[in-house]
């Protein structure tokens, strides 16, 4: 399709269906529409069943623990507590995290999960956070390996 020119056709529109739609110029002079899925505003949501904390062995979590570059400034710091862990993020609040698997954690305050990744010893080498359909990769900072 080539470079985009200038969205036409007054940007938005909605259509009969009832979905939004867009359309793009491209190089080439042509006119290509997209329709963005119909969604209902305050329809209800099936109802998700509660996640429940599994047990999850104290050697496990403790090579979690360390420093997971987020985005430049953002650091997610993963910590060890009385056999619990807990994340924050620069410049939030600490928030303890729940094992629903031995590498996937959930919070509770905020819609939000956690997923472990491990090299062949199970030391962390980075994380998973998931949130808001969005899974965003963070690395275990160097000098966090030896945790």
């Amino acid at each position: 399709m080539g470079r985009i020119l200038a969205i036409g056709g007054g940007g938005f529109s909605m259509r009969e269906d009832g979905a939004t739609a867009y359309q793009i110029q491209c190089d080439d002079g042509k006119f290509v529409e997209h329709a963005l899925p119909v969604t209902q505003i305050g329809s209800p949501q099936p109802p998700r069943p509660p996640r429940q904390p599994v047990p999850v062995d104290r050697g496990i979590l403790q090579a979690y623990v360390g420093r997971y570059r987020l985005m430049s400034p953002m650091i997610m710091t993963i910590t060890l507590e009385n056999d619990r862990l807990f994340t924050q993020l620069t410049g939030q609040d600490k928030f303890e995290i729940f094992p629903e698997s031995s590498r996937d954690f959930f919070l509770k305050v905020v819609d939000a999960q956690l997923s472990f990744q491990t090299n062949d010893v199970g030391q962390a080498t980075s994380l998973l956070l998931h949130q808001h359909g969005h899974d965003t990769t963070a690395l275990k900072m160097a000098e966090d390996h030896q945790n």
